[in-house]
């Protein structure tokens, strides 16, 4: 059920429960709202450095979690 109602949720929702009052989650929002895709790449590539990972390996193993 719990899925169910995280799929139902809006954009929005999913990001300021995941970020709440967090500067990056604003950043981000305002980046969706202004239908900026490749500021949200660069953010996600960003995150994925941070963390010592590689963006692209990371983008090919998402593809293969949904067969694309």
């Amino acid at each position: 059920m719990n899925i169910l109602q995280a799929l139902m949720q809006s954009p929005q929702q999913i990001i300021n429960k995941a970020f709440g009052n967090n500067p990056m989650g604003t950043n981000l929002m305002n980046l969706v709202n202004n239908k900026d895709a490749k500021g949200i790449e660069q953010m996600a590539r960003n995150l994925a450095k941070e963390k010592g990972k590689d963006p692209d390996q990371l983008f090919d193993q998402f593809k293969k979690q949904f067969g694309m």
